[in-house]
């Protein structure tokens, strides 16, 4: 069950209590941030937007978010290590609620104020960053790397070895990345239900997202220039699913393994989480006694999301919705499997909005001829 919210306001204030412990050890003035606002657009935060660091060092990423000396210009409310460091259990003794989380977390910013985490919703949404290299490169010698900023030009930025013993590199979407602990992401879930419970009136399904749902195309810097970024935290390896359901459904135990596990994009289209959602979405939507092969099925999506987008008067419907939702965004009416409800709620529209303004389109929440194309060529670019 989710905190009530006497138990967050209590989280929250022994989490401030062991940041402070943690930063000092680490010879920090402050554990906060300095970058960020003082109140959210509607006053409370409509929900939260996830983050891999790319970098999988914890002490360095808390450094980077409130050292003023790195003038970093960017935080994050949370930093979420992948395991829980020895340090935290050193410095937990009388904060239990903080001594229960099963990965040591860092309170960068107060919950009640913004962090410049995700541009535009900055004055929306909580951000929680995982430590997490992100996407990885193997080398024809078996060494792996992680993306660092070049100091030379020439070399690349893909320079830093990935060397992470208790982890092993998955392959998804035809990449290499770091997968997320268990352990990780049940405190992802723990932080964002005291979040929930703190701001019970305000957060919702519809803005739990990653990074790049909402960045990642075409966005806008402070003067108002178009710019072009690759956002793809918190990748395919990061069960964004699974984690809003663990957030809202409040039955879901934290420990569950079968949704914890992050999808398997298998080229072969073989027995994955993603392919058994289209497979059973494809026997649905077309009435088929029995389930398509996996091939077929993915052929019948990407044939329908062609159509889709060259034929701009017909409903959106389910095919339209099932590609959002792969595509990490809040369906609802998908999740239930009631692919044949042609209208949209809420939530839905907000996802539609929320994706026409990541690729730059006029956001109206009406999916129209250039919102199909741009929804057809992102599948396309993510892999499917």
């Amino acid at each position: 069950m989710p905190a009530d919210n006497a138990n967050a306001i209590e989280f929250f204030r022994q989490l401030d209590v062991f940041s402070t412990r943690y930063c000092k050890m680490l010879g920090l003035e402050s554990h906060f941030s300095p970058w960020g606002g003082d109140a959210y657009d509607r006053g409370e935060p409509s929900g939260a937007i996830l983050h891999y660091t790319a970098d999988p060092d914890f002490e360095s990423v808390v450094r980077w978010f409130v050292n003023p000396k790195f003038n970093s210009k960017v935080s994050s409310h949370v930093v979420v290590a992948d395991r829980a460091l020895g340090a935290q259990a050193m410095q937990t003794e009388d904060l239990p609620l903080v001594a229960a989380l099963p990965a040591t977390v860092v309170l960068c910013r107060p919950p009640e104020k913004t962090a410049w985490h995700a541009t535009w919703t900055n004055g929306q949404c909580f951000g929680v960053e995982c430590v997490n290299a992100g996407e990885l490169r193997t080398q024809d010698n078996g060494h792996t790397l992680t993306w660092w900023p070049a100091r030379d030009l020439a070399s690349g930025p893909w320079t830093k070895p990935w060397t992470t013993p208790y982890k092993v590199a998955t392959c998804q979407a035809t990449r290499w990345w770091d997968p997320f602990p268990g352990d990780q992401l049940e405190a992802v879930v723990a932080v964002l239900r005291h979040v929930r419970a703190l701001f019970p009136d305000s957060l919702r399904p519809g803005w739990i997202l990653g990074h790049e749902q909402v960045q990642g195309v075409r966005t806008r810097t402070a003067n108002g220039a178009m710019m072009q970024t690759d956002k793809r935290d918190p990748g395919p390896c990061f069960p964004l699913h699974g984690i809003r359901q663990a957030v809202f459904d409040d039955w879901r135990p934290l420990q569950q393994s079968a949704w914890f596990n992050p999808y398997r994009a298998d080229p072969q289209w073989g027995d994955t989480e993603r392919t058994r959602i289209v497979v059973a979405a494809v026997q649905a939507i077309s009435g088929a006694l029995a389930p398509p092969e996996p091939g077929v099925a993915w052929a019948r999506l990407a044939s329908a999301l062609t159509a889709l987008a060259l034929k701009p008067d017909d409903p959106f419907g389910p095919w339209g919705k099932l590609a959002l939702y792969l595509l990490g965004y809040y369906m609802p009416s998908v999740e239930r499997g009631e692919y044949m409800i042609p209208e949209m709620d809420t939530e839905e529209l907000t996802s539609v909005a929320t994706f026409q303004r990541l690729m730059g389109l006029q956001v109206d929440s009406k999916p129209g001829s250039l919102t199909r194309t741009a929804l057809c060529d992102r599948f396309k670019d993510r892999g499917f």
